[in-house]
């Protein structure tokens, strides 16, 4: 989950995004899975990678944090155009409205 200026956003990947649907897991259930980890319910794998049990624990999910806060405004807007990222959940937005 990348972080820009402090603001908690967060992303899915495209093949994610895929497999997260298959198993029918839900954006919210994503949302609230990485409100969860950042609150450190979550295995602390080191090196920025967690452990996450989602779906009321039907499923683990494996997040690499620390790879996308390297991004700038511009990657991130890339990705996310070109349909490689997927924005799930983003606070800023929720305190805007």
């Amino acid at each position: 989950m990348p972080a820009l200026q402090n603001t908690p956003r967060a992303f899915k990947t495209k093949r994610f995004s895929k497999t997260a649907g298959d198993a029918l897991i839900s954006d919210q259930d994503l949302c609230a899975a990485v409100k969860e980890v950042m609150a450190g319910q979550a295995d602390d794998l080191g090196g920025g990678v967690y452990k996450k049990r989602i779906n009321k624990n039907e499923h683990r999910s494996v997040l690499l944090a620390t790879v996308y806060e390297k991004l700038t405004q511009d990657q991130l807007t890339r990705l996310i155009d070109s349909k490689d990222l997927q924005e799930i959940c983003n606070e800023q937005e929720k305190i805007q409205k």
